[in-house]
């Protein structure tokens, strides 16, 4: 859902955000966005620390609704997105941990345009082109490439990862991590055909009942085969600002795009806000910014510890 949209976010209010973030998550996540995702993605949202023979399962849940055209509608994105991804993390000693990661997502016409339209009207907001489009339905194209209308699920990838302990005391750590990822099938859109890897670290203080995290990660990867007469970067750079303050916590997300042409090049940008209840559950909602390309209006995002000890 786009509360204002202008064609240059001023400055201060990009300060605001990242001030917000440095006062309020310990959280993590991608920014959900199909064809992006099918070249690489970053599934790292557990930035703690676990030791020798601890173990953790977690399920990371989005639910999006995405909206974009480019002018020559060669590029459509229309629909709704539940993308999930299941996390297990292991302690082989107290300084490494090995993680793998399965995502897996569907996409369907939804039930969010209807409200989304509604919410524009009522506070007088543009429509952004909603209207071009009937409501609740799939329009999912790309150029030549591929061109989806109906309800479509994917097994999108796995990814094995390390995550070393670099630096560890009573009120920091510092992770890295490196993770390899492997297609379980090739669907244009969806999936690519090659392996792609990630790497980065991630930070998080802790002061009484306040934490923050920082943390960057870079992917190298190849063109998937159906991509390779696009002009692609080699390379996807994603940042996060995270901070919590009993269990109220905010983020600011980066993510670069692998694309160098068009509406497809432009940078995403998100903020984070959410509540933690318990040591089990967490709820948040992801709310995205200028140039609103290659990001969801809205995203609800849910997250569930399944297991930890």
């Amino acid at each position: 859902m786009v509360l204002i949209k202008m064609k240059n976010t001023p400055k201060k209010i990009l300060l605001f955000v990242f001030l917000l973030s440095l006062c309020f998550a310990q959280y993590g996540g991608d920014v959900e966005f199909p064809l992006v995702q099918s070249i690489s993605f970053f599934p790292f949202f557990e930035n703690n620390l676990l030791e020798k023979n601890g173990c953790s399962l977690s399920l990371d849940m989005y639910y999006s609704n995405i909206f974009m055209f480019d002018s020559r509608k060669t590029t459509v994105n229309d629909m709704e997105v539940f993308s999930n991804i299941l996390a297990f993390r292991y302690g082989l000693f107290d300084f490494l941990s090995l993680e793998l990661y399965y995502r897996f997502s569907i996409i369907h016409g939804g039930s969010l345009d209807r409200f989304v339209i509604k919410f524009h009207d009522v506070f007088d907001l543009p429509v952004a082109y909603r209207d071009e489009y009937p409501v609740n339905k799939v329009n999912y194209e790309f150029k030549d490439y591929y061109a989806y209308h109906e309800r479509t699920g994917v097994p999108a990838s796995i990814m094995f990862a390390a995550a070393p302990t670099l630096y560890r005391s009573e009120r920091a750590h510092i992770l890295g991590r490196v993770g390899l990822g492997l297609p379980l099938l090739t669907k244009p859109g969806f999936t690519g055909d090659k392996p792609f890897l990630c790497a980065g670290v991630a930070l998080f203080y802790k002061l009484g009942g306040f934490t923050v995290n920082l943390s960057g990660y870079l992917s190298f990867y190849k063109a998937p085969e159906w991509l390779k007469d696009e002009a692609l970067r080699y390379n996807i750079f994603t940042y996060e600002i995270e901070a919590e303050f009993k269990g109220f916590f905010s983020g600011f997300r980066y993510r670069s795009s692998p694309f160098k042409e068009g509406d497809l090049s432009h940078r995403a940008a998100q903020l984070i806000i959410g509540y933690k209840f318990g040591k089990r559950f967490e709820f948040a909602i992801i709310e995205d910014f200028s140039p609103y390309d290659t990001t969801p209006d809205l995203t609800f995002n849910f997250r569930i510890n399944l297991l930890k000890k």
